[in-house]
């Protein structure tokens, strides 16, 4: 479940635990993508669980971006 979309991050929860993704938001209609993610950025948790993620929690969390995004009609592009 997305928390919060800003300019610079989207702050999502999955299972109970929270992650700020780092990436860019653009302008709707400009011809590219409503935000772009950086991947490298979906690599530990936020405090107070602050674990690493491993490469298939990774997966389930782009999958779960996804389907957030689609579902508030919004597009997102992976980096």
């Amino acid at each position: 479940m997305i928390l919060e979309i800003t300019r610079g991050h989207i702050r999502m929860e999955i299972e109970g635990k929270k992650i700020t993704i780092l990436g860019e938001a653009y302008f709707r209609g400009s011809g590219s993508p409503d935000f772009v993610v950086y991947s490298n950025s979906i690599r530990n948790w936020d405090a107070p669980d602050s674990g690493y993620i491993d490469k298939y929690t990774k997966e389930k969390i782009i999958r779960e971006l996804y389907k957030s995004m689609k579902e508030k009609n919004m597009t997102i592009e992976i980096e």
